[in-house]
């Protein structure tokens, strides 16, 4: 049984990270090697030096503050964060879950900016310019991937409607400050955050498919198999806790 999980969460995660890392270069490539002087790519760069005519001295200051929610000592601490309270509730699943997930969303945005090499926007950036390439944005990917999990797990955890919808709103709401924020900054386009937010994304569906759904499954599945008459959801509940 434990053999069986292992080896189809090692499936899960190789497969994640080949599929989107494939399916984001081929994106990446096409956008500045095939349609480079297209009029979309003219419109992605001409949002940024529009943006970097009309900056304030208070929206450099917010831009600072919401990009650093995204930077990596940041991910890294509430992730941590996160995991630690799940480690105090012995609830190993979910802090290796949290932990692949970030792992992987590093693995595939190293692997997609190296090798899509596109530049940053040709305008003044605010800060320090990462070696990384433009596409896709990794903070933005970082922030959806974690803060996405989060709320994937909020939903396993509990059935109080309105802590998975705050969740989730705060998933969209941190993505759209951080997104903003780093094109403001200078440091991406808008089609690099787009790309940042589907990498994101993608990798909240594989920690999904590797650690969420068989936690349900191997939830529900003694409940029903026990051929008794329907339980309430507070059994299914427990029976979620028992199985993270």
């Amino acid at each position: 049984m434990i053999d069986t999980r292992r080896d189809r969460v090692f499936r899960e995660i190789v497969t994640g990270y080949v599929v989107v890392s494939v399916a984001l270069i081929g994106i990446g490539m096409f956008l500045t090697r095939v349609i480079e002087h297209s009029a979309l790519m003219a419109w992605d760069g001409r949002v940024i030096r529009d943006l970097s005519m009309h900056r304030t001295a208070g929206l450099i200051h917010w831009s600072s503050r919401w990009s650093f929610m995204a930077d990596a000592p940041s991910i890294v601490a509430v992730g941590a964060s996160v995991a630690l309270v799940c480690a105090f509730r012995r609830r190993w699943l979910l802090v290796l879950w949290i932990a692949a997930v970030l792992a992987l969303e590093l693995g595939v945005f190293l692997t997609v900016s190296y090798t899509v090499g596109r530049a940053r926007p040709d305008v003044a950036h605010l800060g320090s310019v990462p070696s990384t390439g433009s596409f896709p944005s990794g903070h933005i990917a970082a922030t959806i991937a974690l803060y996405g999990t989060i709320a994937l797990l909020v939903r396993l955890v509990t059935p109080n409607r309105l802590a998975r919808g705050v969740a989730w709103i705060w998933t969209a709401l941190a993505a759209a400050m951080v997104g903003w924020a780093r094109m403001y900054r200078g440091m991406h386009h808008p089609l690099d955050v787009a790309a940042g937010a589907l990498l994101g994304t993608a990798i909240c569906v594989v920690g999904w498919r590797a650690f969420g759904r068989p936690i349900l499954e191997s939830a529900v599945r003694p409940v029903e198999d026990q051929r008794t008459p329907p339980v309430s959801t507070h059994t299914i509940r427990r029976s979620t806790d028992e199985a993270v």
